[in-house]
């Protein structure tokens, strides 16, 4: 039922004490949905240029959308794009922090020193330590 409906079937009620007695519990009824309706969401304000306006209007007749979902799709995509932008700003950060540590520690190591050897070095010593095990049992 529209609020209008609702709002116009209460001041009834309000104008009328013989239905407020014979209806105790459609008006309970009613005042609570009144109320739910309205605690649900905040309405707002919004001033918009008309051919701003012609525009969205354009677009949301074509899609099938109201006013209000297309408004509310468009606060979503802008929260999402401002949390994508968030996140890409952390990601470059972390880059730029991990050049600045791998700069500083270029300095420390020697030029003759093999990632690839050290890597192998580790695994060998891992398969022997789990040969040594497999022997043992």
């Amino acid at each position: 039922m529209p609020v209008f409906f609702i709002s116009g079937y209460l001041q009834a009620i309000y104008e009328s004490e013989k239905v407020i007695e014979i209806y105790p519990l459609i008006y309970i009824i009613i005042y609570t949905i009144i109320y739910i309706m309205r605690c649900d969401m905040a309405k707002v304000l919004l001033s918009i240029p008309d051919e701003e306006l012609e525009k969205i209007d354009d677009y949301r007749k074509k899609k099938g959308l109201k006013r209000n979902k297309f408004f509310m799709d468009a606060v979503k995509s802008y929260f999402l794009m401002e949390e994508k932008d968030r996140y890409f700003v952390q990601k470059k950060n972390a880059v730029k922090s991990m050049m600045e540590i791998r700069k500083k520690l270029v300095g420390k190591v020697s030029e003759d020193w093999d990632p690839v050897k050290e890597i192998r070095k580790a695994r060998d010593e891992r398969a022997n330590e789990l040969l040594k095990r497999w022997e043992g049992e």
